[in-house]
């Protein structure tokens, strides 16, 4: 766990966690990255020096490049979109604000970013691309779809 406020230090020893220094975060072994703060942290030249197995946090634009999702993957760390990962909030309040949907309803949409996070995975598995380049080519399908509808 890292943060750039040193009193944040007594929270990882409350849970358990391994303080580490907000310059050393991004390279810092570990089975999970959770970039929660700064975009554009994830570039070309950190990507060789990561050490964890996946990428999933809400910090907007994490990526410096789009470029950088496709190194992700050819380094075999798993990288679910700042898009999806923090696109509960969102949801929840469309659901709950602009439509009227009640607390089971908007939590029940919340609850199925899960599986549309899954299926971009599986997708992005199975042709073999990144998961952003995935969740493109999802969107263009789906605007062609509509335009020619």
């Amino acid at each position: 766990m890292t943060d750039i406020d040193e009193s944040r230090r007594g929270v990882a020893a409350e849970i358990g966690a391994t303080w580490c220094e907000p310059g050393a975060a991004l390279t810092a072994e570990a089975d999970l990255l959770v970039p929660a703060a700064l975009g554009g942290q994830l570039t070309a030249e950190v990507v060789p020096a990561l050490r964890c197995r996946a990428i999933v946090g809400p910090a907007n634009n994490q990526l410096a490049d789009d470029g950088v999702a496709r190194l992700l993957h050819e380094h075999g760390i798993r990288w679910v979109p700042d898009y999806l990962a923090s696109a509960g909030g969102v949801t929840y309040a469309v659901a709950r604000e602009l439509h009227g949907a009640g607390l089971d309803e908007a939590r029940h949409q919340v609850l199925g970013i899960g599986a549309v996070t899954e299926e971009l995975l599986r997708t992005a598995d199975r042709l073999g691309t990144d998961p952003h380049q995935a969740a493109l080519g999802r969107v263009r399908e789906q605007l062609a779809a509509a335009a020619s509808s």
